[in-house]
């Protein structure tokens, strides 16, 4: 099993490729989480909290935002070392009815509240991009793409 995408050693802070490091999060019906990742794809800290959906999207974002905030914070980071954030939505967690402006209005919304750029899609189109991106030199792990998409 690969060991990217799981908590270093004793050494959880340090990166173990390159100096840039990168936001992923994912917003479920009910549960937000968000991971800071480097370079290799290595998790170095995360965060989580509720949705709160009852709220309304617009109250959503600013938790999603805090809760990026906080995983940034858990890794003693500032923004400054972030290069961007990567928010996958589950299919649940979006109004009924939602199509793809109202995920580039998610989007700019973010983007609003965070200093670096924000890209907001469905998270099975992000996963399926990130496969096609670590992959393109060599052939895909369908094992991989089925559980990351699945």
């Amino acid at each position: 099993m690969r060991k990217a995408l799981t908590t270093l050693g004793a050494n959880r802070r340090e990166s173990a490729v390159g100096g840039g490091r990168w936001l992923g999060a994912e917003l479920d019906r009910t549960l937000i989480r968000a991971g800071v990742f480097d370079g290799g794809g290595y998790l170095l800290g995360k965060a989580k909290r509720s949705a709160k959906p009852e709220r309304g999207m617009a109250a959503v974002l600013v938790r999603v935002a805090c809760c990026l905030g906080d995983a940034v914070d858990e890794c003693d980071l500032a923004w400054e070392a972030i290069l961007g954030v990567g928010l996958g939505i589950a299919p649940g967690a979006l109004p009924p009815g939602a199509t793809e402006p109202d995920l580039r209005a998610m989007e700019a919304a973010l983007a609003s509240q965070v200093p670096v750029p924000v890209r907001v899609d469905l998270w099975a189109r992000l996963a399926a991009w990130g496969i096609h991106v670590t992959e393109l030199d060599r052939t895909p792990d369908l094992e991989a793409a089925v559980f990351r998409i699945f």
